[in-house]
């Protein structure tokens, strides 16, 4: 399914720029031109004073209005001090600014999953990623009754009958899909009309280079209701040199739809040509 998504990934870029049409206006014509932007802190910090400090850097250097932290096993081994972290980040971030976490498949059971839950409620988090293995279905679902939003399918899920299970017997709300996993535009299309026939919600997952930025806001300023676009704050060179088009969060926390035929990006040929010899010295080597 990843060899089948980037290959349609290209096939619908080709495709508009023969046509001299963006992808978006391909998927049905956007009905937004700016999506709001998330951000994922990791490693969280073990001190309150490092997590306002780490939440001040998000906002101030990314502009972002909402964030995302991803849980570390030691999240579990003091529940307590967990909880005052997450306080610590709701204080910087305020009533207005959005809060996520990524529980990244950390919790062995469903009843360990509920030990944060009363301070995820205090928070007021607006969903949980991935908080279980992903063929738990009843763990997922004795967790969905609890209330919080949970988000499955990241890099777990790729088929359009896998998330349809997460959310018919997992109870999943919101439909996490990696376009370049799900077999790209083609696929993602598939999951989006099994959600929205369920009263579900589709929130890409996005954590590679602006190739997949690019794919995510086509899709959603496309998508029947406005979601958060996630905003890959890797510090990999290649989520920020693979393309020659950059993607900056404004003041206001969006990022502009590409309005270019294809996908509006063109690929860095210098980067490309820089990383290609690193590849080929290191299998010289190995």
């Amino acid at each position: 399914m990843h060899a089948i998504g980037g290959l349609d990934l290209a096939l619908w870029d080709l495709r508009g720029k023969a046509q001299g049409r963006a992808v978006s206006d391909l998927l049905g014509g956007a009905v937004r031109r700016r999506l709001p932007a998330y951000g994922t802190i990791y490693p969280m910090a073990r001190s309150a004073d490092g997590v306002r400090r780490q939440v001040r850097d998000a906002l101030d250097r990314f502009n972002l209005k909402t964030v995302k932290f991803a849980a570390d096993p030691w999240w579990m081994d003091d529940v307590h001090l967990t909880g005052q972290l997450l306080r610590a980040a709701r204080e910087v971030l305020g009533p207005q600014r959005g809060l996520i976490v990524d529980a990244a498949l950390s919790y062995r059971t469903k009843e360990d999953g509920l030990r944060l839950y009363p301070a995820y409620r205090e928070v007021g988090l607006l969903f949980l990623e991935a908080p279980l293995p992903l063929d738990d279905m009843d763990g997922h679902r004795f967790m969905a009754a609890e209330g919080i939003p949970l988000g499955v399918g990241d890099l777990g899920l790729t088929h359009v009958d896998e998330f349809i299970d997460a959310m018919d017997r997992g109870g999943a709300t919101i439909c996490q899909p990696d376009l370049s996993m799900v077999g790209g535009f083609t696929g993602i299309r598939k999951i989006a009309a099994a959600a929205r026939a369920r009263g579900k919600r589709v929130v890409t997952h996005g954590y590679k280079t602006n190739i997949l930025i690019a794919a995510n806001l086509h899709f959603l300023a496309a998508h029947d209701t406005a979601e958060l676009l996630e905003y890959s704050t890797s510090r990999s060179p290649l989520r920020w040199e693979m393309t020659n088009e950059k993607f900056p969060v404004a003041p206001d926390g969006t990022v502009a739809v590409p309005s270019a035929p294809g996908l509006g990006v063109s690929l860095n040929e210098e980067v490309l040509r820089r990383y290609l010899r690193s590849a080929q010295v290191s299998e010289s080597r190995a």
